[in-house]
């Protein structure tokens, strides 16, 4: 759908240009249905500021229900069949979107070393094949590691990288291709429910005749909802990220430390490392600060020197769509014909494609193959948002 179309008409319309709402559309476009993807390219999307780990472990907490981990478990092993499908690329050539089988360090902190035990205990009892690492054995599976700082690890095997820029280019050219893209859209100014089908505008002058909307926009999510009736509580968390460039192999593994400024470090690319990120409850402006960044730098030296010498490449930063019991909403209301997916928080990238293909499953009204119960729009969140600033 290109520049100079005013009207469209379709069965379902999805709103959303993160790697959430790009898979929706595609895993929609791929069984012959009648998709269009609004997909503005709004400043600050969670998906181009990501750093691309494919972390369940990661991304699981004890007090976060092991059905969670399950779906989280689900998203990183359909990465292969779905970029298959994508790029029609090989494994050996990271299906043209970095992808890369890897193991995960999460680093034992000295200055909060108790978290590990617990998030050991955490793992073994979800059935996850985790092995806790001394010291001398986390410094032969990562050389470059400053002693000081760590204690141990904990080992899990079989996770993976993948950049999630190049998957949003590859996404988008391949709904492009299928007609299914709207590029040049702005933002939605306007969603009307006639009852039978929804009027969706936008800033551009775009104007779509839908049967049914997805709704996956990440942080803007809510304020679309609202026009609707329809309460989704999503909040925005800002994350700062900052691209290294110097020798490759300094870094082994995904590496994670749960306190301080630093909570991830990843090689990319060859010689490319992507370190980060903060945790910043915000409404404020897509932006870079010295405080994160100046903390996060430090952070990466402390734990690999290698790493203090090498040159800044880019920086930049975007907002989490977070719910108040840190887990997505993947669901319907409006009696089927509003399908919703996000919260994701730190799992977008993680998650998205299989969000997509339950997306799909959503709008088409056939049986999901997971159950969504636990992530519906209108269940109880119980929790309240963590917004105290962590970097």
């Amino acid at each position: 759908m290109g520049p100079g179309s005013r009207v469209h008409t379709v069965q379902t319309l999805v709103v959303g240009g993160g790697v959430v709402g790009l898979s929706a559309g595609w895993h929609l476009a791929r069984k012959g249905h009648r998709v269009g993807v609004l997909a503005p390219r709004h400043p600050g999307m969670a998906s181009t500021a990501a750093a691309g780990m494919l972390t369940p472990g990661c991304e699981w907490n004890g007090w976060l229900p092991e059905e969670f981990l399950t779906l989280l478990l689900r998203g990183r092993d359909y990465y292969p069949e779905f970029l298959s499908g994508l790029t029609g690329g090989e494994p050996s050539d990271g299906y043209g979107v970095g992808y890369r089988r890897t193991d995960y360090l999460y680093l034992d902190s000295c200055e909060r070393n108790e978290q590990m035990g617990r998030h050991y205990e955490s793992l073994s009892r979800a059935g996850l094949n985790v092995e806790h690492l001394g010291l001398r054995d986390t410094l032969r599976r990562e050389p470059g590691l400053n002693l000081a700082p760590v204690r141990g690890s904990l080992r899990i095997e079989g996770d993976a990288v993948v950049d999630p820029r190049a998957l949003l280019t590859s996404l988008r050219a391949d709904l492009d291709r299928r007609g299914a893209l709207f590029e040049d859209s702005g933002a939605v100014t306007g969603i009307v429910d006639h009852g039978d089908r929804f009027t969706v505008t936008t800033g551009s002058g775009e104007r779509v005749e839908a049967e049914r909307v997805v709704l996956a926009a990440g942080a803007w999510t809510q304020e679309l909802a609202e026009t609707l009736g329809i309460d989704v509580p999503v909040a925005p968390i800002r994350g700062q990220i900052i691209e290294l460039h110097g020798a490759p192999g300094a870094v082994r593994n995904i590496l994670y430390i749960a306190t301080g400024a630093c909570g991830s470090i990843v090689e990319r690319y060859p010689g490319v490392y992507i370190v980060g990120t903060s945790e910043e409850g915000t409404s404020g402006e897509v932006a870079n600060t010295p405080l994160v960044v100046s903390a996060v730098l430090a952070r990466v030296a402390s734990l690999i020197p290698a790493l203090g010498t090498m040159s800044i490449a880019d920086m930049w930063s975007g907002f989490r769509p977070t719910t108040p019991d840190e887990m997505p909403v993947i669901g319907t209301a409006l009696s089927g014909r509003v399908v919703l997916a996000t919260g994701h928080y730190r799992n977008g990238v993680l998650l998205g494609p299989f969000t997509g293909r339950l997306v799909g499953d959503l709008a088409l009204g056939t049986t999901t193959e997971v159950d969504l119960q636990s992530y519906q729009p209108d269940r109880s969140f119980g929790r309240q948002y963590r917004l105290a600033a962590r970097y």
